[in-house]
Parts: structure tokens; C-alpha cells; sequence
């Protein structure tokens, strides 16, 4: 079986969860055998002999590419990794209104008509849980029966993570964490205000270029006990030590799908506060607190709460991700859908 994976032509330029995915599967699925390349726009022989082009993104920059596989008889999946911003019922209304100026040929067309036409290309929608499976059928009009619910995962490495690294480095210990680029999506203006009385050490790492204005928003109201440390790579044991170091992980974000920095930070065994918006409580269900990203009020009492989560429904929560979300199994179950769209026909 030979499988090419593609992403987003900015992909890269913003590095996160997404890509992470990527090359994760990637990973697991090449120690299942499988040879799996990523696309390259120079090489004029990337989707000879493919039996699978895999989408990250519904990505309407690249309709050509997956239009041009589609015709070469290539099995077709996208993953989705995709979450409304607006209201999913307009967002949905409009969507079918550009479909149909599209395929009437009406000259024209916008990103949101040509993610629907990669959809309907697709000859399997991966989604992240079973709430994004109905967003994406609702808005798009994608059929059920070609949505199939694939988990994001976790490594195993970070099972074993000690706290021991990253203290001797900083010397700080049992303080309040957040993960991701600094910028208006991740919240940490909101986690920084919600923490100014706190005696406790507030810990942000991330890339902090990404949006230099929100950057320098930060700058300006931080207070003495906050630690930007920047980005820290996702394979580093400084990373993994920070969660172990850390009393509470803490991702006020806008949105998150669920976030594979909890996910690490559960299987660490972390105390966690997350947004209630997205996918997040189909993954944590009632073992971490939500807090509405919009209210620093909500922010500063999840957080409170979260340092007194009982250290059972920790281990709980660990045990869950540990059984249901590794990548090893994750990659089974994506080896077991491109068997199934190869087996059809």
C-alpha cells in the first residue's frame, strides 16, 4: 500500500497540533509497513502507483491537486480538523448557496465553496469526534455514511515524563502552564489578567512571533511572576518535563479540537482547565474543569478549582488517554480505513 499525506501550503509557517498529527500518523503507520510519502509539488511522480492521497485540513487551495488524484482513480481522505467560527447554520446556508454557483458554473466562488467540492471529492471525511462528524455533515452536506470519527493521539513517551529536567533548568515547580503560539486563539491575555493576584508562577511556552501586537499586549500586563519561555519543540524532554513540573495546565483558548497539549499533559498526569468550546469534552469529560475563554472571572475559578481535582480522576483521565488515544492506536485504525476504501469497488 502506498500513501501520500499533504497539508496546507501554510501549514508549516505556522506549526501546531495539525501538523504534529501529521507526522505522528505518518510515524506509526511507516512501522506498520505502510509506505507513506509526503507530497511534493516538484516531483512530477508523486501520485504514480498511489493507492491513498491524505488530506490534513480541508484545505481549498489544494481542490486541483485532490481533483486531479480523484480522476487518476486515487482513494480520497481528508481530515477535517475543522471547527465552526460563526454561527454553523448560516455558515451552512451559505455553503450550499456557493456550491450551487459552482457547479452552475456562475463565475464565482469563494474559499468556503471549494472546501465543500474537496468534501464532496472525498471518499472519506476523517473528523476528530463525533460533534465535529455532525458540523461538517450540517454546514456541508456531507453524507454520514463517508464520515469516520479517528481520535487525534498522544506519544507514549509521555508516560514516563520527570519533572527533574525542567526545574533544574528554571527552578520553578508546581506553577501554572500554558502551551501554544501567543496569540489571540490560545488567550493567554485573559489567562495573564485572570492570574494577576496569584502568588503561584504562570509559565507560557510557545512561539511568541507568530503575533508580535497580541505579543506585546502580554508584554504590557504581565506581572513579575510570569515566565514567557517560547517555543519548545514537541519532541524535546524539556517540554515533557514542564508538564510534569507543572501544578495545573491551563488552555483558556476560543476553541480547541481538543487539543493535543492536554492530551500530553493528561497522560503525564497534569491537573487540566480547558475552553468548553470545541470537541474538548468528548475527550476530558467531567475528569478537568471548563471555563468560558470569554470571562476571566470563569478563567480565575476553573483554575482554583482545578489545583483541588483529587489525584483518582487524575489517574483515571491518564488511564483513559493511555488505552484510547496513543498513536500506535490511532494509526491502526487509519491503516484499517485505507484497507477499507482499497477494498471497495
Amino acid at each position: 500500500m502506498k500513501v501520500v499525506f499533504g497539508n496546507s501550503i501554510f501549514g508549516y509557517l505556522l506549526y501546531g497540533g495539525a501538523e504534529v498529527q501529521l507526522e505522528q500518523t505518518r510515524f506509526h503507520l511507516i512501522k506498520l509497513g505502510i509506505n507513506v510519502e509526503l507530497f511534493n509539488q516538484w516531483d512530477k511522480d508523486i501520485l504514480k502507483n498511489v493507492d491513498v492521497l491524505h488530506w490534513f485540513h480541508i484545505d481549498a487551495n489544494s481542490f486541483e491537486i485532490i481533483r486531479l488524484a480523484k480522476k487518476r482513480g486515487i482513494k480520497i481522505v481528508v481530515s477535517s480538523i475543522f471547527w465552526p467560527l460563526t454561527n454553523e447554520y448560516l455558515q451552512a446556508i451559505w455553503s450550499r448557496f456557493l456550491s450551487l454557483l459552482y457547479r452552475l458554473k456562475i463565475p464565482f466562488t469563494t474559499y468556503t465553496a471549494l472546501q465543500k467540492e474537496v468534501l464532496y471529492l472525498a471518499d472519506a471525511v476523517v473528523v476528530s469526534s463525533d460533534s465535529e462528524g455532525a458540523k461538517i455533515s450540517k454546514i456541508f452536506g456531507v453524507s454520514e455514511r463517508k464520515i469516520y470519527t479517528v481520535p487525534v493521539g498522544v506519544s507514549q513517551s509521555f508516560i514516563n515524563a520527570s519533572p527533574d529536567i525542567f526545574v533544574e533548568k528554571y527552578h520553578l515547580k508546581d506553577f501554572i502552564l500554558c502551551v501554544g503560539r501567543v496569540e489571540p486563539r490560545k488567550n493567554q491575555l485573559n489567562l495573564l489578567r485572570a492570574t494577576k493576584d496569584f502568588d503561584i508562577p504562570v509559565v507560557i511556552i510557545g512561539d511568541c512571533t507568530v503575533n508580535s501586537v497580541y505579543y506585546e499586549k502580554c508584554l504590557n500586563i504581565r506581572h513579575s511572576n510570569v515566565y514567557f519561555l517560547g517555543k519548545i519543540n514537541y519532541d524535546d524532554e524539556l517540554l515533557k518535563s514542564a508538564y510534569a513540573a507543572a501544578r495545573v495546565l491551563v488552555m483558556p483558548s476560543t476553541l480547541e479540537t481538543p487539543g493535543l497539549v492536554a492530551l500530553e499533559s493528561a497522560l503525564v498526569g497534569t491537573r487540566i482547565v480547558i475552553t468548553k468550546y470545541g470537541n474538548t469534552y468528548e475527550y476530558f469529560e467531567n475528569y478537568v474543569e471548563y471555563v468560558e475563554p470569554y470571562s476571566v472571572r470563569s478563567i480565575r475559578e476553573g483554575i482554583l478549582k482545578a489545583m483541588n481535582i483529587p489525584d483518582m480522576k487524575v489517574e483515571e483521565l491518564r488511564n483513559k488517554v493511555m488505552n484510547n488515544y496513543t498513536w500506535e492506536k490511532i494509526a491502526e485504525k487509519m491503516y484499517n480505513l485505507y484497507q477499507e476504501l482499497i477494498g471497495r469497488i
